[in-house]
């Protein structure tokens, strides 16, 4: 089976060579930008959420830079296109790091709407923070190892394939890589929901000058952020489901589209690609962050010139 799109054959669509260039450098620069605004204003200290938005944004740069790379040079001859074919396991593994992240991050906003009282007691400890951030790694690996076990070069043509790899290998893959995620990512936003306009409902019950500001506060960054991961869940489902339904209609019936499988992992990179965008729109940290940027570098001047 062909998974890569890295070798640019002469009759490959100009067109799908223009949006592999455009998309990979576009999530270089965005997610570049996102990592800057973030550390500039120190936004990632103030939550594990954000935290973990910040360590998504640095997976995702990798795998675009990572795509720029790979899937924009020809497949080179012998042991060199072997040992080439093999190294997209680290393309596959940052998607599969970025996916399992933001599981981990629907999970944690999860726990503090549904169970605040648990999320407060575990959120004191540091080892939570760090074991958030190294569990995405283990499950890219593990899910992501069999690449580089069957990855070779095509004895016909100057492409990658995963020769020997089964129907029940494959159907896994797609199952812990697609539809695991999916299915965690919707349970956990429908009890959020629920929970949200629950609590809504009660407390209009109440005048708003009897309700503590903290606590209005805390329920506006919570919708805040709620808003911006189902944003990013949606463009997740839009972004990645190609690539797996191609590889599930080639699993079960053994046919192959080389051109669904390229125009697949171009998709795939355009879901690293894209969350950068919706923070702008939907998160008002970052947006905060943003302001305080502008501010710094467009107010700093006058007040100089003032002094």
């Amino acid at each position: 089976m062909n998974t890569s799109s890295n070798d640019i054959a002469p009759g490959e669509p100009m067109l799908l060579v223009i949006a592999r260039w455009v998309i990979g450098s576009i999530g270089i620069i965005a997610n570049s930008f996102v990592i800057f605004v973030f550390v500039y204003n120190k936004t990632y200290k103030k939550s594990l959420s954000l935290k973990l938005l910040l360590h998504q944004t640095v997976v995702d740069l990798i795998g675009s830079l990572i795509f720029l790379i790979l899937y924009n040079i020809e497949v080179p001859d012998g042991t060199a296109g072997t040992i080439f074919c093999k190294m997209e396991f680290f393309f596959f593994y940052a998607s599969a790091t970025s996916t399992y992240n933001f599981v981990l991050l629907t999970v944690e906003r999860y726990i503090a709407v549904v169970h605040p009282l648990l999320y407060r007691q575990k959120s004191l400890s540091g080892k939570i923070t760090y074991l958030s951030l190294i569990s995405p790694h283990v499950c890219g690996v593990l899910i992501m190892m069999c690449l580089p076990i069957f990855a070779d070069v095509s004895s016909n043509e100057k492409k990658c394939t995963l020769k020997e790899m089964n129907a029940v290998v494959g159907i896994l893959l797609i199952l812990c890589q697609f539809l695991l995620p999916i299915c965690i990512m919707l349970y956990c936003y429908v009890k959020m929901l629920i929970k949200i306009r629950k609590t809504r409902i009660v407390n209009h019950r109440f005048p708003i000058e009897f309700q503590p500001s903290a606590r209005i506060g805390a329920q506006r960054f919570k919708s805040d952020l709620i808003t911006t991961l189902i944003l990013i869940a949606c463009v997740y489902v839009v972004t990645v489901s190609p690539i797996h339904v191609v590889m599930l209609v080639h699993f079960l019936c053994g046919c192959l589209s080389y051109i669904f499988m390229k125009v697949g992992v171009v998709f795939l990179d355009l879901n690293l690609t894209i969350n950068p965008f919706i923070y702008c729109m939907a998160c008002k940290d970052f947006q905060r962050g943003l302001h305080k940027l502008r501010d710094a570098i467009f107010q700093t001047p006058e007040l100089e010139t003032q002094n």
